[in-house]
């Protein structure tokens, strides 16, 4: 059984883009993270300003749905459904470093450079 299967609760998520980081989704950006053993994934993350707090200046959420797979230390996202309409049909590929059996770090380079790191905590009962 593979050790991402589960809920996954994001607990930080920051982007380096020409050497400053930033963290675009706030301090406390919310957001779930399911892997199931019949290879779904979803993803949704929530900006810091959902309900009735203000929204940060370049927050966007996020949502998708598609199949999985791991490959040694990357996972790919294959999307078949998501609220960026760019991502559908294409393959997010992640690099996957568990930090322990209640932390993920999963981390993406685009071929310009930019770097994303999204901490994610295991979710409890």
């Amino acid at each position: 059984m593979d050790e991402l299967i589960g809920v996954w609760t994001l607990d930080g998520f920051s982007a380096e883009r020409e050497g400053e980081v930033t963290h675009p989704l706030g301090e406390h950006p919310g957001g779930m993270l399911v892997y199931t053993a019949d290879g779904w994934v979803s993803a949704l993350l929530v900006p810091e300003g959902h309900g009735d707090r203000p929204a940060p200046e370049h927050a966007t959420t996020a949502a998708y749905a598609g199949r999985w797979e791991r490959s040694g230390d990357t996972v790919l996202h294959h999307v078949g459904l998501s609220l960026h309409a760019p991502w559908v049909g294409t393959i997010l590929r992640r690099d996957v470093r568990l930090a322990s059996e209640t932390e993920l770090e999963l981390t993406t380079t685009s071929s310009s450079g930019a770097h994303w790191s999204l901490r994610w905590r295991r979710a409890t009962a």
